[in-house]
């Protein structure tokens, strides 16, 4: 498309402050732009000095206080050697001081050793002494004592012979009197174990037993093969040995069944029944060919007479 020259130049006259307008434009802008770098610039040096003022400021309160510091460490130092040399200067004053003690300590040491020994001396004079006064002492006691020791002895032997003889005298009044009651139980059948205990060997005797209290008794016949309840236990003859004067037993209680062999006439055996641990006693009074007498007891209120004898086939 081709524009022509002419009408361009018509153009612009018709439109004159336009042109005017866009060249002033053109002139004004690169002055606004000086004008803005230099504010700029301006701003960037008050900071910048601003800056180094604070940072000399800070500097030199820095430096006046290392300076304090450096000269109270010199202080500090000084005072430290004047300390040091002291302390050489005393501990030079002690090391004489020791010297000294020590020698007062060796002198010390050797009197007292010489004072020991001279206390050890004196001390085993007074003993050897004291030993030589006491052998003539009992020398000149002994001839003095020796008289009337043999009246004294012989006093005394007197006494314990008439002691003796009056104990002797007790001893078989005791016996006879023993034996005296021995044989008035033995004549109502009462037999005294070794363990002090009665056992009655008839039915007198078992009937004297229970006169006097202590226990319930009760007597029993046992058949071998057989079973027998006596109150609350239950008596079975195992074996019958009438030359050996001996039988084995079975016995039942307390959901138990407990054996004991060679149990001999008129020897209690003794058994613990119940939750209390009750003590019963069973004696065998008479063993015959396959069959035993005798009788159980128990304290008082344990065995129940009501049930009697019974002799359960088994």
């Amino acid at each position: 498309m081709n524009i022509d020259p002419n009408e361009l130049k018509e153009e612009r006259m018709r439109h004159p402050r336009e042109e005017e307008r866009a060249q002033r434009s053109a002139s004004a802008r690169p002055g606004k732009s000086l004008l803005v770098i230099s504010v700029v610039a301006l701003l960037l040096g008050l900071g910048l000095a601003f800056s180094f003022y604070t940072a000399n400021q800070k500097f030199e309160i820095r430096h006046s206080e290392l300076d304090d510091q450096l000269a109270q460490l010199n202080t500090q130092l000084a005072l430290m050697g004047h300390q040091l040399v002291e302390g050489h200067q005393q501990r030079g004053v002690l090391g004489t001081d020791l010297e000294t003690v020590q020698q007062r300590v060796g002198v010390t040491q050797t009197e007292i050793k010489r004072a020991r020994e001279r206390a050890e001396e004196i001390q085993q004079e007074q003993e050897q002494k004291v030993e030589m006064l006491n052998l003539q002492l009992v020398t000149k006691a002994e001839a003095q004592e020796v008289a009337t020791l043999g009246v004294k002895t012989d006093t005394r032997f007197d006494q314990v012979n008439d002691q003796i003889s009056g104990v002797q005298e007790e001893v078989a009044t005791s016996r006879e009197e023993l034996e005296k009651t021995w044989q008035e139980l033995s004549s109502i059948g009462l037999v005294v174990t070794e363990q002090g205990k009665l056992i009655a060997t008839t039915g007198d005797a078992l009937e004297e037993l229970r006169q006097q209290g202590e226990r319930d008794y009760l007597p029993f016949d046992a058949r071998k093969k057989q079973k027998i309840s006596v109150a609350d236990i239950v008596i079975e003859l195992r074996k019958a040995d009438y030359k050996k004067h001996r039988a084995d037993l079975r016995l039942f209680y307390d959901d138990k069944r407990v054996d004991r062999k060679q149990v001999y006439t008129n020897s209690p055996l003794t058994f613990y029944v119940g939750p209390d641990r009750v003590a019963y006693e069973l004696v065998i009074n008479q063993v015959i060919k396959d069959q035993i007498t005798g009788y159980v007891s128990a304290p008082l209120g344990k065995l129940t007479t009501s049930q009697g004898l019974r002799r359960p086939t088994s």
